[in-house]
């Protein structure tokens, strides 16, 4: 199991930022831009075809039921299928010729033995089955039958065969319940689950309801790549060398671009596309973007590069969200991108360093350095570190600045900046720099399980601001 799962990703790209000066205690050393010695270019893949991006949709989804069902559960799938809006041709598996034109929709139905498509393992449903009670999960490990339904057809289809399957299976777990595999996005849901996505909304659907985006770390970052997107026709999605930080938000670009891909079908030149929240025509996936925003979003052009897919990836074409130029240039990109099409918002808060406030930074300073241990080998995986770091201003104060940690060798910490400068010319949001430990005024801990450690100085510093 690799990384974690996330449908919904909420906008995190506010952070604060304090200019102060220090009074009588030492002065801290700055932290330093890091350059790389050998910078190279990212994004050197070809630009993905313009035109139509469509193709034949295929996808499965498997039912297994907690008790052996009856003749009623098929009988309840083929009345919904003989009433299709469309052709549908109904076969058992294998019936098809692999390599015949998909002309209209297909319906392959099979009941192997469940010792020959077992269902996800215990540890496999505390990140795919996330919605399943306890109870459910248990009786998905007995389950003494399953029904496997693969749908297909093309393209010009995609949409309607995705809402018939979407209500052929819940016919089907209804009369003869148990727990629903989509074998595309790799979740296992109940039947409530399944039914409560919107499929019936508009010409379109919401997306980020049908897809996943994996999360995992690779290298020093992370990768974002979706699941799911074969269902419509259309490519997977990925981004490469994403920050902790932005993770959030870079899920939501890439739920805006699912989203329009999903629309248009189609790039109106090769390897660009054009994106904006308001542009969608779906309200549903609009208003679930504008929940997560911070700030009014703008429109831009985004670079798409076919991909070639990781061990793990979805069995599907794939295209990457590139941002083409230097490597050691490439989270600043990101985050002008994030912030041009999504909105971003940066506060600076004015402060005196007082007793108080450097009492609070010495045991957050004593509390980082106990957990160098932890992160002087290699930053372990779905954790996260912040520091705040000093940056020398133009008037010669220190803006103190969050850092997000990819690195700590000796007593640097070498890491991404997470916020955009106010007073530090020359300095943008997602350059690469290092601090010194014994400069760090704060830190920020964030656990595999959601838990926080640290930040005590920020909540000082916004108690003491004026309401």
């Amino acid at each position: 199991m690799r990384g974690w799962k996330t449908t919904g990703l909420v906008l995190a790209l506010c952070a604060i930022s304090v200019g102060c000066k220090r009074s009588s205690e030492s002065k801290p050393v700055p932290a330093t831009v890091v350059h790389a010695v050998d910078a190279g270019l990212v994004a050197k893949g070809d630009a993905v075809p313009g035109g139509d991006l469509r193709r034949d949709f295929h996808f499965t989804v498997g039912v297994y039921h907690f008790a052996a069902p009856g003749k009623d559960a098929e009988v309840a799938a083929r009345k919904l299928l003989a009433a299709a809006e469309v052709p549908v041709r109904m076969e058992a598996a294998g019936v098809r010729d692999a390599g015949a034109p998909l002309d209209k929709l297909s319906v392959k139905w099979a009941r192997p033995p469940v010792s020959a498509v077992a269902p996800p393992s215990l540890d496999t449903l505390r990140f795919r089955g996330k919605t399943l009670s306890d109870a459910e999960k248990e009786s998905l490990q007995k389950a003494p039958a399953v029904t496997v339904l693969t749908f297909s057809g093309p393209a010009r289809d995609a949409l309607r065969g995705y809402r018939l399957a979407r209500a052929v299976v819940a016919a089907l777990e209804k009369a003869a319940p148990g727990a629903i595999l989509d074998a595309e996005t790799r979740e296992t849901l109940p039947r409530s689950e399944w039914g409560a996505r919107a499929v019936h909304e508009g010409a379109w659907l919401p997306v980020h309801e049908h897809i996943v985006i994996d999360v995992y770390q690779d290298g020093e970052l992370l990768r974002l790549v979706t699941l799911g997107m074969a269902k419509f026709g259309l490519p997977d999605v990925s981004v490469n060398q994403v920050s902790r930080h932005d993770s959030a938000a870079m899920g939501t670009l890439v739920n805006l671009v699912c989203q329009t891909l999903l629309e248009r079908g189609s790039l109106p030149r090769p390897g660009e596309l054009d994106v904006s929240v308001a542009g969608l025509t779906n309200e549903a996936a609009r208003a679930k973007l504008e929940k997560d925003l911070v700030e009014v979003p703008g429109t831009g052009t985004l670079r798409l590069n076919t991909a070639e897919p990781h061990e793990g990836d979805a069995q599907n074409r794939l295209m990457e969200i590139a941002f083409p130029g230097r490597a050691d240039e490439l989270q600043q990109r990101q985050s002008k991108v994030l912030g041009d099409i999504l909105g971003a918002k940066d506060s600076i808060v004015g402060a005196k360093h007082d007793e108080k406030l450097l009492a609070a930074s010495a045991r957050a300073r004593a509390e980082l350095l106990a957990l160098k241990p932890r992160f002087a080998k290699k930053m372990p995986d779905l954790e996260r570190l912040m520091v705040k770091g000093p940056f020398v201003t133009s008037s010669g104060g220190n803006e103190w600045m969050w850092i997000e940690v990819v690195r700590w060798n000796g007593t640097k910490l070498e890491g991404i900046l997470q916020n955009d400068p106010f007073e530090v010319p020359g300095l943008k949001k997602g350059a690469r720099v290092s601090v010194e430990e014994s400069s760090i005024f704060d830190y920020i801990y964030s656990h595999a399980d959601g838990g926080v450690e640290g930040n005590e100085t920020s909540k000082l510093l916004e108690a003491a601001q004026p309401r």
